[in-house]
């Protein structure tokens, strides 16, 4: 994520720009999306428009776990960060709550209210306080990593994947077929890992990130290889989930080899730099904020009526209606996250850099 642009490979940042769409895809998809639910909300199971659903959640759901790992490939040496990096995180968050809630506003989408403007200065995101998190461990995983050898990083990734994917795979699939919540036998928490949203699944594909780069797994595999991989799991994940919902968990080791195998099969293309696919990869990050807004994801996609359109619609129409759909809310919120690159970005970076922070290991 913070790598500086000229430095990027285009066929990283091509995998960037997909998995934005992807994020865009799952959330489309979801029957509990604000303003009316997604496309799932009104469609019956066991329908062709279900398996569609199913199909396009399957390929798209290890998208957040391919951003991570990512992140871990390009920081596998990393042994200083600049803490900066992260208020820079925050500041945009911010920056993107307020500007879209004053928008809000003053298209009388809502009254104005005060306590709702405190709460937009919070950087309440997940991902990025989770991300920001790894991100300041990270040179003292690299360390870590530095004072193994080879055997040894083979064994510490398949403990983390074993301890930390494997097995609450396995309770949470034994769980939700039987119907029976046991408390206190899942490796992340007593509650559970809650399907992947947690440190512990971020850090893992943190590390496998780093592994990767490290030990350069898998180089005689070429790249139709990786890419069928890839489809495989999900067409395994398509298939499971009609008997259990947890296997679009993201700590599900379907998500998780699957998330492998679309990095894997990305990496192995060559792709000479390219400053549109550059731009549109970069842009990656603000796409998932600036779409997960309000503004956006509630009184934009109702207007579209996804729910309703999804069921209704002949399923020609219903395919060009999802297309149509998804790929507007990505090109609109990137051509916003070009504004804010033209006329916010470096008085941004400016605020949240007046000070540097290193944390050196």
């Amino acid at each position: 994520m913070f790598p500086k642009e000229k430095l990027r490979d285009s066929n990283i940042e091509l995998l960037r720009a997909l998995l934005a769409f992807f994020v865009i895809v799952l959330h489309f998809n979801s029957a509990s999306m604000p303003g009316g639910g997604g496309a799932s909300a009104l469609i019956s199971a066991g329908s062709i428009r279900y398996y569609v659903v199913q199909l396009t959640e399957a390929l798209s759901c290890c998208a957040v776990n391919v951003f991570i790992l990512i992140s871990g490939y390009y920081m596998a040496e990393k042994r200083e960060i600049c803490i900066n990096q992260v208020f820079s995180l925050f500041n945009k968050v911010v920056f993107y709550n307020l500007i879209f809630y004053y928008i809000i506003v003053y298209l009388k989408l809502e009254n104005f209210d005060y306590m709702v403007a405190f709460y937009r200065t919070i950087p309440t995101n997940y991902f990025v306080l989770l991300y920001s998190v790894v991100y300041v461990f990270t040179p003292f995983i690299t360390f870590v990593f530095d004072n193994l050898s080879e055997s040894k990083m083979d064994l510490l990734i398949i403990m983390l994947f074993t301890i930390f994917s494997v097995e609450p795979t396995i309770v949470n699939i034994w769980q939700n077929i039987v119907g029976i919540k046991l408390v206190g036998v899942n490796t992340v928490a007593m509650e559970g890992d809650f399907a992947g949203y947690n440190i512990i699944n971020f850090l893992m594909v943190f590390m496998i990130g780093i592994y990767i780069k490290r030990k350069g797994i898998f180089a005689k595999v070429k790249s139709y290889q990786w890419t069928l991989i890839y489809h495989v799991s999900a067409l395994f994940i398509l298939i499971f989930s009609h008997f259990t919902s947890v296997m679009f968990d993201y700590s599900n080791v379907l998500v998780i080899i699957e998330a492998v195998a679309l990095f894997k099969a990305f990496e192995s293309f060559n792709i000479p730099y390219n400053k549109i696919i550059n731009s549109f990869g970069g842009a990656a990050f603000d796409i998932f904020l600036i779409h997960t807004n309000t503004l956006f994801l509630v009184y934009f996609w109702e207007k579209f009526k996804i729910a309703e359109n999804y069921a209704l619609l002949t399923f020609v129409k219903m395919v060009g209606f999802s297309m149509a759909t998804t790929i507007s809310m990505y090109l609109l919120c990137y051509l916003i996250s070009l504004i804010y690159k033209l006329l916010f970005s470096k008085l941004i970076e400016r605020y949240s850099n007046r000070k540097k922070f290193f944390i050196k290991v």
